[in-house]
């Protein structure tokens, strides 16, 4: 394992001051490329910190789930934003039954979209 990986868990001391950092990350959508590495960072913590982020869920989804309403977003974030919807369901586990509601049109919404590329 890695040392970078080792350190990870007890990065939870630190979230109550990053978080705002990664909120200003995941409303940046005007630089497309800050707000996919930002979401992947939202991943990355996700997967180390599990039940720790739950906390910090209620803000990072809201601003996931904004993201999709917002027509300037670039396409290439939206990917990554879904992909989020599953590393935060895997590190919430059950607590992510609240959100169901609010993901599973984005989720459906996206298939239908893969569906008619792969059809066409």
């Amino acid at each position: 394992m890695p040392d970078f990986a080792k350190c990870m868990p007890d990065f939870a001391k630190y979230m109550l001051e990053f978080y705002k950092y990664l909120e200003m990350g995941l409303q940046n959508f005007e630089e497309y490329q800050a707000c996919t590495i930002t979401v992947g960072v939202v991943r990355d913590i996700c997967r180390a910190l599990e039940e720790k982020i739950l906390p910090y869920c209620d803000g990072i989804m809201t601003q996931l789930l904004k993201n999709f309403s917002i027509n300037q977003l670039h396409r290439s974030v939206k990917s990554p934003n879904i992909s989020c919807f599953g590393d935060i369901s895997l590190a919430i586990g059950e607590q992510f039954e609240k959100y169901l509601a609010y993901a599973m049109p984005i989720l459906k919404s996206a298939a239908e979209v893969s569906t008619h590329a792969f059809l066409n």
